[in-house]
Formats: structure tokens, C-alpha cells, sequence
């Protein structure tokens, strides 16, 4: 019989999204645990993750409450570890690939997604990236693309640490929420609309057709979210 698996986060979080891509690929069942936007349980802290934050899983152990996670299994922090811990639960699927360059490729995208990927997306919903900047981090990435298919060629772990970023990027600037002065994200769209990000373009859009990321993406949830999150509202 499987270890229990149990997932702490909230939808709406791109960092749980990654996490639920994962185990909607490999096809694990899993117990969602939603945790209040403020601040987190008492026993949260105290008995999954000390630091508070999402996401986080408990695996193993007997099936309880999620309240009350069960001693005896193992709690695991960070999106990206947890999103590789499944993968190698389940050696059947193409999330890890078995070449060791095409592995180096899947690392270094999620380094460079991680990075100055993430660098970028915050800055330019807080109005600290200008267009100019965060247009050439998007030539940056799509020069890094396999020519067909996903990030490395076959869906990878890759594509699973970029794609909540990306397609919520596409909602933010498609209903121009963020710091960022009204009328940019257009601009940013109109932009990446040209023939020159084409691959990524194709690449995003086969995101979206991807399985495991539109099982797990509702963009009109996403957006009813991210339009009210304070820290990232016009003054």
C-alpha cells in the first residue's frame, strides 16, 4: 500500500502549484490541507514546519488528521524538494530524465528560473523591473528552450518549477495587476506577442494544454486571488 501523503498550502500559491503539478503527473493520491492566508496553526509550526511556510508535506506514517500529522512521518519543506522527492518516488516518468546532460539542463533551468527568473517576475509586479528588463530575462529564457517540445524536450521538473510562474505571469499582465504603472502589462503582452517570442509563446501555451498543469491551474481562481493580495496593490 502507498505512504499517505499529505499537502499543506493554499491553491492560489505557485509554489503549491508546483507540488501539485508533481503529483498529478506521476498520478499519487494525496490528502490537500488548505492553511489560512494569515498567519499559520499553532500546531503547524509546531509540528510540520517550523518556519511557517508553504508548502509542506507529511509523508508516511499512519493516516490521521492532517491537524495532528502522525509522528512517525516524515514532514518535507520547500516546493522543489518535495516536487523532486515525488519524482523519485515514481522513476517511471520522464520528471527526472535519465541523461545526464539533459539532468544538467532540467538543474540549470530551475537555477536560472529560481534565480534571476524569479528576480524579475516579483520586481516587475512590484514596478521595480522595467519592461526593457524583464522582455530581455524572456529572451534570456527562451534561448535556453529545447527548439520543440518543453524545457529539456520531454516534461521535466523544469517545466514544473516554471510554469506557475509563467502562466500567472500571463494572468497578472493580462488584467494588469501589480505595482507596475497601468497599461505596461499590455505592453509587456503586445511585446511578447511578436514573432521574435515565438518558442516561448508555444512553449507557455503547451503548458496550458499539459495534463498535470491543467488539472491543477484555474486561472479565474488564480486571478480573483492575486487581484486581492495587498502587498501587491496600486497605492
Amino acid at each position: 500500500m502507498p505512504e499517505q501523503i499529505t499537502l499543506y498550502g493554499r491553491n492560489e500559491s505557485p509554489y503549491n502549484h508546483r507540488v501539485a503539478i508533481t503529483l498529478a503527473e506521476v498520478g499519487a493520491k494525496y490528502t490537500m490541507y488548505i492553511l489560512p492566508a494569515g498567519d499559520k496553526p499553532a500546531w503547524y509550526t509546531e509540528k510540520v514546519n517550523p518556519t511557517g511556510k508553504i508548502p509542506s508535506i507529511s509523508y508516511g506514517g499512519p493516516a490521521t488528521d492532517p491537524a495532528s500529522p502522525s509522528p512517525e512521518s516524515r514532514k518535507i519543506p520547500e516546493s522543489l524538494v518535495i516536487a523532486e522527492f515525488i519524482a523519485d518516488l515514481h522513476p517511471g516518468t520522464t520528471l527526472v530524465p535519465a541523461d545526464p546532460l539533459k539532468k544538467a539542463d532540467m538543474r540549470l533551468f530551475i537555477t536560472l528560473w529560481d534565480g534571476k527568473g524569479m528576480e524579475h517576475f516579483r520586481g516587475f509586479l512590484f514596478g521595480a523591473v522595467t519592461i526593457e528588463a524583464y522582455l530581455a530575462f524572456f529572451e534570456e529564457l527562451q534561448a535556453r528552450l529545447s527548439p520543440t517540445g518543453f524545457a529539456v524536450g520531454e516534461f521535466s521538473l523544469a517545466d514544473v518549477a516554471m510554469a506557475p510562474f509563467l502562466l500567472r505571469s500571463e494572468m497578472a499582465l493580462k488584467n494588469e495587476i501589480g505595482k507596475y504603472a497601468v497599461g505596461d502589462g499590455k505592453k509587456v503582452l503586445d511585446a511578447l506577442a511578436e514573432p521574435k517570442f515565438a518558442r516561448i509563446r508555444k512553449y507557455t501555451e503547451d503548458l496550458k494544454e499539459w495534463p498535470s498543469v491543467k488539472k491543477t491551474y484555474d486561472e479565474a481562481a488564480s486571478y480573483e486571488a492575486w487581484a486581492n493580495l495587498p502587498y501587491i496593490q496600486r497605492a
